[in-house]
C-alpha cells in the first residue's frame, strides 16, 4: 500500500464522508469523482493531473476505517465544523497517520532482516 501523505489521507476521507453521504459504492464513487467536477472539488483534487484514488484504494481505505473502528466515530463527528485546527477530523487523522506508521514500522524490519541476509541493502521498501 502506497504511502499516505497528511493532504492524501485528508482526500481519501473526504472521500468516505461523500460515500456514506450519498450512499454510493466504490465504483461509483470513482465514476463519480472522474465525471462530477463538484465531487472532485469536495474531495480536494483540482486539477485533471492530479492521482484520482481508485476503487480498490477507496475499498481498502474503507476496510482501514472499518478495521479500528475510525468508520462509527467519523460518522459521529461527521457534521462537526472543519473550518479551524484541532477539530475531530484532524484528531481522525492523526490517528490514522499513527495508525499506518505502526503497520509500516512492522513490515520495514522484517524487510531489513531479509536485505541483509542476502547481503542487498540498497533494495528500498516503497509501501
Amino acid at each position: 500500500m502506497a504511502r499516505l501523505s497528511q493532504a492524501s489521507s485528508e482526500i481519501r476521507l473526504r472521500i468516505h464522508f461523500m460515500q456514506r453521504w450519498f450512499k454510493v459504492s466504490d465504483t461509483a464513487m470513482e465514476e463519480a469523482l472522474h465525471d462530477v467536477s463538484a465531487f472532485r472539488d469536495f474531495a480536494g483534487l483540482f486539477h485533471w493531473g492530479e492521482y484520482i484514488p481508485s476503487e480498490s484504494s477507496i475499498l481498502r481505505f474503507r476496510h482501514l476505517l472499518e478495521r479500528h473502528k475510525l468508520a462509527e466515530q467519523i460518522l459521529a463527528t461527521g457534521s462537526a465544523p472543519c473550518a479551524g485546527k484541532d477539530t475531530p477530523v484532524d484528531a481522525l487523522i492523526d490517528q490514522l497517520e499513527r495508525t499506518r506508521a505502526g503497520i509500516r514500522v512492522k513490515v520495514e524490519h522484517p524487510f531489513r532482516v531479509l536485505q541483509q541476509y542476502f547481503e542487498y541493502v540498497k533494495v528500498r521498501y516503497r509501501g
